[in-house]
């Protein structure tokens, strides 16, 4: 298990950046070296920003080790305990959040620093720092500069704490491609602090969610294996014994690019920006979702808590599925309409039954909207939760239909995972030529997908 600093701030997307500007401030306030907050406030569009005022500058990690002085690391050494003095750890603190401005290091991107921080997390980022500047500039002015920067304390509270599972992802790779062993640096720092070598603290922890999801992909996996096995796995065997290779490939790489389309109606349903490569790992992980858990209940959840950790809302998540489904709906009725005119069909009204639904269930679900709006109306409490998530809810979609970009992910996402499905139906319905049945069953699977 990796540490990768979450969010201190609440998921709002106004809230992350008044996080990080009180961090700032509060490190300004501390003597650290930080960017002058100007503001933090949403835009016109509900994106929020963060205006900081500093010069021209140069990101210390671009920098080579010659251009690098030991008075430069001093000083960033300095700032540092400035800023742990004060109780605050940065929670990404690598070369790439020091900025020189003048020649002096300047700390920037507090968005996940904590105030009142632990212990642990004052020495993670030592941790953090000590493996950058080693990259940077060898261990042996790392350390000098550390030890005469924040103190032989700080440093030996960092040594458990240099380990691959306490960085964070960019100071791994970092370590990685400057081959940074840190077994060596650790020994290194403990021959630096005058203090013996230590074991690394342990960053696994067993607790009771983790026997929760060991639980939930048990029933999981139990439930794919039934739906697997009332298919048969002799017909899976024999398919797959009597396909032809390069079609199965082919068909396997065709249907990952329908995750692609559908991440991007995804993004078009929602009005927060979210970045394509999450949402396309989220779409793949819910066609899992969907087989193990009955109904769509499971893909929503994964959905809201997405949008949630992308800066969104819940009721924006919500909406964002409506939306989607209604523009899905018509695209397909669209495509419907276009195929007709190019398809024989021969249909005998005779056996067309229309069903209209029961007058019962119609009359509960009538009674059911009623009494909840009346409950909602009524209680004072219960407004005050309800309401406010249903006009964030309305004016998410008013945002989303009035953008032209929003309505082009939207539309033209829909279109291509419905064409990138159809494309999909022509290596499959080849993968083995012995099955007719297969055929006919892979041709049609467009219509009836749903």
């Amino acid at each position: 298990m990796y540490r990768d600093p979450p969010r201190s701030a609440p998921v709002g997307r106004l809230e992350q950046v008044e996080h990080e500007a009180l961090a700032t401030l509060m490190a300004a306030r501390a003597g650290a070296r930080v960017p002058e907050v100007v503001m933090a406030a949403l835009g016109p569009g509900g994106d929020a920003g963060l205006v900081t005022r500093r010069t021209d500058d140069d990101r210390l990690e671009a920098m080579r080790a010659d251009q690098v002085t030991d008075e430069t690391l001093l000083d960033l050494w300095r700032q540092v305990a400035r800023l742990h003095a004060a109780g605050i750890s940065h929670g990404r603190l690598n070369a790439d959040h020091v900025i020189l401005t003048d020649g002096q290091p300047v700390l920037v991107g507090f968005a996940a620093a904590t105030l009142g921080a632990p212990r642990s997390a004052l020495d993670i980022d030592v941790a953090e720092l000590l493996v950058a500047c080693t990259a940077l500039v060898g261990p042996d002015r790392a350390l000098a500069t550390a030890i005469d920067g924040v103190g032989v304390d700080a440093v030996t509270g960092s040594l458990p704490y240099l380990q691959r599972a306490a960085l964070t992802p960019h100071t791994r790779d970092l370590a990685g491609s400057h081959e940074v062993a840190l077994k060596a640096l650790r020994a290194a720092a403990a021959a630096a602090a005058g203090t013996q070598p230590v074991e690394i603290k342990p960053m696994r922890r067993i607790r009771g969610r983790d026997f929760l999801v060991t639980a939930a992909v048990a029933s999981a996996a139990y439930l794919l294996i039934g739906q697997l096995a009332e298919i048969g796995f002799d017909t899976i065997a024999d398919n797959l014994r009597n396909a032809e290779p390069a079609w199965l490939i082919t068909a396997l790489l065709v249907a990952q690019l329908g995750f692609v389309p559908e991440a991007i109606s995804l993004r078009g349903a929602v009005a927060t920006p979210l970045p394509l490569v999450p949402c396309v790992a989220l779409k793949s992980a819910q066609k899992f979702i969907g087989m193990a858990v009955p109904g769509s209940a499971g893909t929503i959840a994964a959905t809201v808590r997405f949008v949630q950790r992308m800066g969104g809302s819940a009721a924006e998540a919500v909406a964002s599925g409506a939306v989607d489904a209604l523009a899905e709906k018509i695209v397909q009725i669209i495509l419907v309409l276009l195929m007709l005119p190019l398809v024989d069909l021969n249909l005998d009204s005779g056996d067309v039954q229309v069903r209209t639904p029961d007058s019962r269930l119609v009359a509960a679900i009538i009674v059911a909207l009623l009494v909840g709006a009346t409950v909602i109306w009524l209680v004072p409490s219960i407004r005050r939760k309800v309401l406010p998530s249903m006009r964030q809810g309305l004016a998410t979609l008013r945002v989303v239909l009035r953008t032209r970009r929003k309505r082009l992910e939207l539309f033209g996402g829909n279109l291509g995972g419905e064409l990138t499905f159809a494309l999909t139906s022509v290596p499959s319905a080849t993968v083995t030529e012995s099955d007719s049945r297969w055929h006919s069953s892979c041709s049609s699977t467009w219509w009836r997908r749903r």
